[in-house]
């Protein structure tokens, strides 16, 4: 009975691992759009889209060092958003017709502090023991995520714009936090003249890949996603998936870390607040005012908890 075996490997990368997960596990055409030598066409044959279950996807490939020009046909066998991981059964094509039996692919992108490691394991079974080892096109596929990589980084480095800046609380760190994290739907309560209503629309609270409404607020509404969460560190990052804002930022991203001031110091803390966006055209004015409007949302909030 042949036996299955397994290609493994990994690199790191400096781009965000959600990034890197949203391209190849629920956009892959975009592979074509980076990666147009290695990978000239990308196409959806079966199913709505991209990350669910079943779809069928068809890759074009040119691997000039050993001259192999051909495509791969391949199923979603399991695509994780939430631990960002995917993996395909290939179908059909040149690698399965003619040197193996079974070919599954599993990837993983593993956030980091700084960036991230993307792990590739391929698990096949060879047609005979002329077959070559896989190991050749899983370095293949880990160049390909280093190209992916490249290009994410250009595109923050000509596009995104950063503003950040900090505001000195008297409540304490994790209470602060948890209202943020956990309970975000407590701050149309406590400061119902600068937030209408914040609504659960997708998920729990506290869990990454939440999407809520934030009701009309002094400046516009929107719907965000929670993309990081981190309890330990008090920190949080948000998107903008939805709302007024877009009309004129193309991206918008919003980090927070909350930290407890030094012990010498009076209770208390300091919340680091960041925006990372790109601006629809050169006319956008870079977002002063969503700033103010968090702090002063942070100060009514502080005042909640320390009278509480």
């Amino acid at each position: 009975m042949a036996q299955l075996q397994k290609a493994e490997g990994q690199v790191e990368l400096k781009c965000d691992a959600d990034k890197f997960f949203e391209i190849w596990g629920q956009n892959p055409s975009l592979v074509s759009n980076m990666c147009p030598i290695k990978f000239p066409k990308v196409e959806l044959n079966e199913g709505e889209c991209w990350d669910r279950v079943g779809s069928v996807i068809t890759w074009s490939y040119v691997i000039d060092e050993i001259g192999e020009h051909a495509f791969v046909k391949t199923r979603v066998e399991e695509c994780d958003k939430e631990n960002k991981l995917v993996s395909y059964n290939y179908l059909g094509g040149h690698i399965v017709e003619q040197y193996y039996k079974t070919l599954k692919s599993r990837i993983q992108a593993i956030p980091k502090d700084e960036g991230c490691t993307v792990k590739w394991t391929l698990e096949y079974e060879k047609m005979n023991e002329n077959a070559p080892e896989a190991d050749l096109y899983t370095d293949y596929l880990l160049g390909t995520a280093k190209d992916i990589d490249a290009c994410l980084r250009e595109e923050e480095v000509a596009q995104l714009e950063r503003i950040e800046s900090q505001v000195e609380l008297k409540c304490h760190a994790d209470k602060f936090f948890d209202v943020w994290a956990s309970k975000a739907h407590l701050i149309s309560k406590i400061t119902p003249n600068k937030v209408a209503k914040v609504e659960l629309v997708e998920g729990d609270w506290d869990k990454v890949g939440a999407v809520y409404n934030n009701g009309e607020t002094t400046l516009s509404s929107a719907k965000t996603r929670v993309e990081k969460l981190d309890f330990e560190n008090r920190s949080l990052r948000y998107s903008i998936v939805d709302g007024q804002i877009l009309q004129t930022y193309k991206t918008f991203t919003t980090n927070i870390q909350v930290t407890p001031k030094a012990e010498a110091e009076a209770e208390g803390c300091i919340m680091k607040l960041s925006y990372e966006y790109e601006k629809l055209n050169e006319g956008a004015p870079e977002p002063i005012m969503h700033k103010d409007l968090a702090f002063d949302i942070a100060k009514d909030i502080d005042a909640h908890l320390c009278s509480a």
